[in-house]
């Protein structure tokens, strides 16, 4: 019978082994075999013994789990970034400017310091033509000039290189080509000046403006700007301006029933434009 027993322990035994929770704590393999082998011969402590193995197999298993589990570690955030921007000082071009324009921008860091952006953004095409002569009525001298409005809708994206300059402080250098369309109106305008004795004009005595017609005007450009800029990088927040004073880009500009010019190419040097933005970084 001692013998018989003795086999069927180790039977048990065997099949326990088979778990990877209980096979992991060599420990808990020795007490818990030393149980088995033990309990024939003491009868009167059974569940003791039971309720000892039950402990081990628990104490084994948790350990063996918390061995096995690697915790998650958390991804700082800055890999992404979105935000407003606004330029409160832009660009002029062939015969206007564009207004205080803003829009919305994403940045993807490729890399610690190479990132992707892409910007979406509206403004104002203001163009304006200088005043040319009609003819003279007397002492009055009539002229004609235009001007234009157009909601412009840009599209864009560039890549942008950094370096940290001091603490929270980065600098950068970034590269951007956006491409903008829009409709609007021209305002074809008639002026009315009186020319003194002297052959002089004085606008003081006597001017008079009239809106003789307005046109549909349709508008295209697509430019590419370089730019340099300085950032503050706190853990979620990043706040930056950046600055240009190269554009190099191709308008088209068409007015109803008006000659207009059709793909002027702009190559500005010294005109200044500058960007401020605030990003949420993720």
């Amino acid at each position: 019978m001692r013998h018989a027993t003795k086999r069927h322990c180790n039977a048990v035994h065997s099949i326990l082994l088979q778990s990877p929770q209980i096979k992991f704590c060599g420990l808990f393999n020795a007490i818990f075999y030393q149980a088995l082998r033990s309990y024939p011969n003491q009868k009167t402590n059974d569940m003791k013994i039971l309720a000892t193995v039950l402990l081990i197999s628990s104490i084994g298993i948790g350990a063996a789990a918390q061995e096995t589990t690697e915790p998650t570690p958390k991804r700082e955030p800055g890999k992404n970034e979105m935000g407003l921007f606004v330029e409160p000082i832009s660009s002029n071009n062939f015969n206007g400017s564009y207004d205080s324009w803003g829009g919305v921008q994403f940045k993807r860091w490729a890399k610690p310091n190479i990132a992707y952006r892409i910007i979406g953004a509206v403004g104002d095409y203001i163009g304006y033509s200088n005043p040319m002569y009609v003819e003279k009525r007397g002492d009055t001298i009539l002229q004609r000039s235009y001007n234009t409005n157009v909601p412009m809708y840009f599209l864009g994206g560039g890549v942008e290189v950094q370096r940290q300059f001091y603490k929270k402080v980065v600098l950068y250098a970034a590269i951007e080509v956006k491409a903008g369309y829009g409709t609007g109106r021209n305002q074809e305008l008639l002026t009315k000046v009186l020319e003194s004795q002297q052959g002089v004009f004085v606008p003081d005595m006597y001017f008079e403006v009239d809106n003789i017609g307005t046109h549909r005007v349709t508008a295209f450009t697509i430019d590419a700007t370089p730019f340099i800029g300085a950032k503050l990088n706190f853990r979620r927040l990043s706040l930056g301006t950046e600055i240009s004073a190269i554009n190099i880009g191709l308008e088209k500009m068409q007015v109803e029933n008006i000659p207009s010019y059709n793909g002027v190419t702009n190559f500005d040097v010294g005109d200044l434009r500058q960007r401020v933005y605030l990003n949420y970084r993720f």
